[in-house]
């Protein structure tokens, strides 16, 4: 494992006295954190005190963002208390993991607190939509929906304010080549700061983008994704990244929100008959030595997802295969997910190279 030999290899240098600095115990750290061992990251930071290397932002960055994939808000409110006290600067990115290791716990209050803790100590105005989300999940989490739609309107309205203060214009010139030779894209509806389209299959997100802004000749920033083999529906916020549409749009999502449905083509016998339901909860993380592709491992960070079978299929010949239709609802937002968590009781999507054997 690469986290493995990551700390080894520090231990190695610190022991041959080769440099003391905190280069060396932040690659070990990040490589620890990035393979989900947030327990060992979390105990290479608290071995570089014993080693008389003098942690900075960065390495307390690092075992935040170890704190956060291991749910363990408390040991991230003593790291920030600890940066306080070494007056050592906190970042957005600090916060951004503090907060996100609220979540899983449901602890809306502490979320709250850091959220605007962070706004005074580094002057914003409002905060960023994606941390905002974090912290209405938390409350949705913990208190219901109805609570979770009165704090997102109480942030709705100061992004709007801000943005009537600043005089944000949205209007620009897009030239790409690459967006003049792409097809016009179906707008499905259209809205106060929002935009809704087809996407097709075959193109890509950043395709899509510079397609619509041409089309529109508008700023747009993507707040959802979609593989590019995968066709549906994508929506924009009209504006900067950021303007009050787009934090507005990016909070909906990271508060779990919005609801997501794929229909979904798979090889393999029935889950049921039609009508049939389940969920699958797998948690999922970045391959180690594969970092376009995800695996099913206990380290990730949680996902689940619901399927209802629709239809089902016989094999049309002794050597055909069967197949199933599925409604596919994704409750987090993991890179593959729905991919993934199919391959992994044994319905492939149908097409899927990536994950697929054939």
């Amino acid at each position: 494992m690469q986290w493995e030999l990551a700390i080894g290899l520090l231990h190695e240098m610190l022991q041959a006295k080769i440099g003391k600095d905190s280069t060396a115990a932040n690659a070990a750290l990040s490589a620890c954190e990035g393979a989900g061992q947030w327990q060992e990251a979390l105990q290479v930071f608290a071995e570089t005190k014993s080693l008389n290397i003098q942690p900075d932002a960065i390495l307390f960055n690092s075992a935040i963002a170890a704190c956060e994939k291991g749910a363990k808000w408390e040991a991230a409110l003593d790291l920030l208390a600890t940066m306080d006290a070494l007056s050592i600067s906190k970042t957005v990115i600090t916060y951004a993991a503090a907060i996100s290791a609220c979540e899983p716990a449901a602890a809306w209050n502490v979320a709250l607190s850091l959220l605007e803790k962070q706004c005074r100590e580094l002057s914003m105005p409002c905060p960023d939509g994606m941390q905002a989300g974090t912290v209405v999940n938390c409350v949705r989490r913990a208190l219901g929906l109805k609570q979770a739609h009165s704090m997102l309107e109480s942030f709705r309205q100061s992004w709007h304010r801000m943005e009537a203060s600043n005089d944000a214009a949205h209007t620009v010139s897009c030239t790409s080549e690459d967006a003049m030779d792409a097809e016009p894209l179906q707008i499905l509806a259209k809205e106060p700061g929002v935009v809704a389209v087809f996407k097709p299959a075959g193109v890509d997100v950043r395709g899509a983008l510079l397609s619509l802004s041409t089309q529109l000749g508008r700023q747009l920033v993507c707040v959802s994704r979609l593989d590019q083999p995968t066709s549906g529906i994508l929506p924009f916020a009209l504006g900067s990244d950021s303007s009050a549409a787009c934090h507005w749009l990016r909070a909906q999502w990271a508060g779990r929100l919005v609801s997501k449905e794929y229909i979904c083509l798979c090889s393999g016998f029935s889950l049921g008959s039609p009508g049939s339901k389940g969920r699958i909860s797998s948690s999922m993380r970045a391959m180690p030595d594969e970092l376009k592709k995800q695996e099913v491992s206990p380290l990730g960070r949680s996902a689940d997802t619901f399927f209802d079978v629709m239809a089902t299929f016989r094999p049309h010949s002794s050597d055909g295969r069967p197949a199933c239709l599925l409604r596919v609802e994704p409750l987090t937002g993991r890179q593959h997910q729905i991919r993934l968590h199919l391959v992994s009781i044994g319905r492939r999507l149908l097409g899927d190279c990536l994950y697929g054997s054939e």
